[in-house]
């Protein structure tokens, strides 16, 4: 079977970086608990969008802050829905549940946190809130 070389790069950019698009806005948020679950940092900056990232790059050690606070922890989340904006832009907030266990123990009833539509997919953008009741 021959392929062409578009094919292949690809291929091979699927294999080093991933190939799970993030279909819906939900799953930016699942891919980073799971990366966070992890502690794969490299996962996690793919969750974030262009905005994100260049919030992080400027401070490089944020990054690895979160990660070492969440060493010995697990997330678990449980997605409550998902509004997009209404006036068309590539937007949509995502309400969720929070449980985090371990050495660092947390748990909230009502977060969200705005996604935004990119290229390759829905990235993290703003960032969490708690919802007050």
């Amino acid at each position: 079977m021959k392929y062409t070389k578009p094919f292949l790069f690809t291929l091979i950019i699927c294999f080093l970086f991933g190939c799970k698009p993030s279909g819906e806005p939900s799953d930016a948020l699942k891919m980073a608990a799971e990366a966070l679950n992890s502690q794969d940092s490299a996962a996690l900056t793919r969750t974030f969008s262009t905005e994100l990232k260049q919030k992080f790059d400027a401070n490089p050690i944020a990054i690895r802050d979160a990660l070492d606070s969440l060493k010995c922890s697990h997330i678990d989340l449980k997605i409550l829905g998902t509004e997009h904006d209404s006036t068309g832009k590539p937007l949509a907030v995502v309400l969720f549940k929070i449980h985090i266990t371990g050495k660092l123990q947390e748990s909230s009833d009502s977060m969200y946190i705005m996604t935004v539509k990119e290229d390759d997919g829905w990235k993290l953008g703003k960032f969490v809130h708690r919802v007050v009741p």
